[in-house]
């Protein structure tokens, strides 16, 4: 993640062609800076788990908590129910994982969701669809079929259902270069 003198405290996830912030990390500082943030912006507070939105301009940020009808929290599970299982509607989940073999479950596929998950912790996590045998990720089926996301606190992940039986993922990591996510496979 890149970092800015004049930002304390707030991880460069990405920028827009003119340099604009376009997604952030913080731990509890709601920047004000002016000419630093794109309207838009995503800035993820890894203190509270809340993710805010740059509803101002750019010249003058107003940080606005998004609405937590999309905003959800999940911890992934042994075996991806309960606090694993994406439930439909979420639109931006924060993720904070105990142990790398524990997974989240993606709702049943509705072509066109798109859902975003932000790590807020170290530890990786794995992704699995609602039925891996016949719904894969970025094409890969199986029993058991699940995407690792390695652990770093701010890596974010995008899935796209683009069919009934296909998401398309993929995954901001820390310098917030572009990355393709595993395609699932057997665990």
């Amino acid at each position: 993640m890149k970092t800015d003198k004049d930002l304390a405290g707030i991880l460069i996830q990405g920028t827009d062609e003119l340099g604009y912030i376009t997604s952030c990390l913080t731990k509890g500082n709601l920047a004000t800076t002016a000419d630093k943030f794109a309207v838009g912006c995503i800035l993820t507070d890894s203190n509270s788990g809340v993710i805010y939105r740059n509803s101002g301009t750019v010249a003058v940020p107003v940080w606005g908590a998004i609405e937590n009808s999309i905003v959800r929290a999940y911890v992934p599970t042994a075996d991806g129910t309960g606090t694993g299982a994406i439930t439909p509607g979420t639109q931006i989940a924060t993720v904070t994982s105990a142990n790398a073999n524990h997974w989240v479950t993606l709702p049943a596929p509705v072509v066109g969701t798109l859902i975003t998950l932000v790590s807020t912790n170290t530890t990786g996590y794995e992704i699995r669809t609602s039925a891996p045998a016949t719904v894969g990720i970025n094409g890969g089926v199986g029993a058991n079929a699940e995407s690792a996301i390695a652990g770093a606190a701010g890596t974010m992940v995008q899935l796209l259902c683009v069919s009934d039986t296909n998401w398309i993922a993929w995954s901001r990591v820390a310098a917030g270069t572009l990355a393709v996510v595993q395609v699932a496979a057997a665990a």
